[in-house]
């Protein structure tokens, strides 16, 4: 005969006391995730602060890098100012100068007759500075031709263009010659007035008489047809003889005609 398993037998008593630590490990679990999640979260936000903190550094790379390379433009700037600026100490200057303000110092060398100023330039000390001169050759007898002159005495007579020779009463035969070079940058016509000669004068450009002014002739108009380049000038005026001599040519080159140059 079967036996019969009663209901207990077949569904043992479950005591609550087991419920009750089942639920505990639940809860041990669950804080234990918690727990894990939070440290996840927090593991996650470091990362991000890490990555915050290093955008904020490759920016201040960034930074550094446009800062440095200002830098280096403003280096080029400075040493492609430098490059054509005033050398210090030796060096060649080509092209125009431009000065703002005052030049002090010691200014040596030689200057091309194309350079100019404009404005005024003072000097203080020793200035060796070539104002426009004529050469002028004497010679103990009567000469009308440059080729003629035996040039015994050479002087020099400081002007723009004029020639004053007051009267010297001095009996004899002599002559003088005054030359000068004059750089035209284009053709130019110069006009000047023979207020005095004694005696004849005679006028050559290049070579070539233009022009012959006899004593007493005051009032007499000379051109002067330069050429584009330099231009020799030469002003001869004798004495043949009897009484003293005298020649006054005025008529400036270099106020008058601000292009043209003269050329030592």
């Amino acid at each position: 005969m079967a036996i019969q398993k009663t209901f207990n037998d077949q569904y043992p008593t479950i005591l609550l006391s087991d419920l009750d630590d089942n639920f505990e490990q639940v809860d041990l679990a669950y804080d234990h995730a918690n727990g894990s999640f939070t440290h996840a979260n927090s593991s996650f936000e470091q990362a991000n602060s890490a990555s915050t903190q290093a955008s904020g550094s490759f920016e201040h790379a960034n930074a550094s890098f446009d800062h440095a390379n200002s830098a280096y433009d403003v280096a080029n700037t400075a040493n492609s100012s430098a490059s054509s600026a005033l050398p210090l100490t030796g060096g060649t200057i080509s092209g125009d100068l431009t000065i703002t303000g005052n030049l002090s110092g010691n200014l040596s060398g030689n200057i091309s007759t194309s350079t100019s100023v404009t404005g005024n330039l003072y000097v203080s000390g020793v200035s060796n500075i070539k104002i426009p001169f004529y050469t002028v050759y004497m010679d103990e007898a009567s000469r009308t031709t440059p080729d003629s002159f035996a040039k015994t005495y050479t002087g020099s007579h400081i002007s723009y263009g004029d020639v004053v020779v007051p009267y010297d009463p001095t009996p004899g035969t002599k002559s003088h010659m005054f030359e000068m070079t004059v750089t035209a940058s284009a053709n130019t016509s110069v006009t000047q007035r023979v207020w005095q000669t004694d005696d004849a004068s005679y006028y050559w450009l290049n070579g070539s008489q233009i022009a012959t002014v006899a004593s007493g002739n005051a009032g007499t108009t000379v051109t002067w047809d330069l050429i584009e380049g330099d231009n020799l000038i030469q002003i001869l005026v004798n004495n043949s003889g009897g009484g003293g001599y005298a020649l006054t040519v005025l008529g400036d080159f270099f106020i008058r005609y601000p292009d043209l140059r003269f050329k030592v």
